[in-house]
């Protein structure tokens, strides 16, 4: 068989190994039956005995040569992975506590915040009188805030915003909104 019939034979075996993997028949991952493929390609696995080579200077004849011939390694045809799930959960509020002036703690905890363009920011109100917040910069107002009770608000542009209490005007903080 010459080297140029059995390349042919390989090609062609080959694009239709793939063609049948390919088809819109065959899903990704169920088997292909490659037993009648099997069978060609170890016709190719074949020994080829050269020619004797005679030299001219020589009294003997060299032994015949073997070359071996094997046909291209056939591969599995690619798979596709399961595509990734991707699960997208909004953003926890980021919360601000309003305290009394006796806590002990800060009147508005943290004092310097800073939360990214669209997280929810859940002022609470842990003093034991009716409190507010605002920022004129930031464009809001809470409403009244109870004991316990509290009020969210959700920064749409970026910037350094301060922050009052409109019960005690002595009472700031700053927002950095990133």
């Amino acid at each position: 068989m010459s080297i140029r019939r059995t390349t042919s034979t390989v090609l062609l075996l080959i694009v239709a190994f793939v063609g049948a993997a390919c088809s819109d028949d065959t899903e990704v991952g169920t088997s292909i039956d490659t037993d009648p493929l099997k069978g060609k390609l170890e016709d190719f696995n074949t020994t080829t005995t050269a020619a004797p080579v005679a030299d001219a200077g020589a009294a003997t004849t060299a032994p015949p040569a073997t070359v071996a011939t094997t046909a291209a390694p056939t591969t599995a045809p690619p798979t596709t992975a399961a595509p990734r799930v991707t699960t997208t959960t909004a953003d926890p509020a980021f919360v601000i506590t309003i305290n009394g002036d006796k806590s002990g703690q800060p009147q508005i905890e943290p004092t310097n915040a800073r939360v990214r363009v669209g997280t929810p920011v859940r002022f609470v109100n842990n003093d034991s009188q009716t409190r507010g917040v605002y920022s004129r910069e930031a464009g809001f107002s809470s409403p009244e805030i109870p004991p316990g009770g509290s009020f969210t608000w959700t920064p749409q542009t970026a910037g350094s915003f301060p922050l009052r209490d409109p019960t005690r005007p002595y009472v700031t903080a700053t927002i950095e909104v990133v």
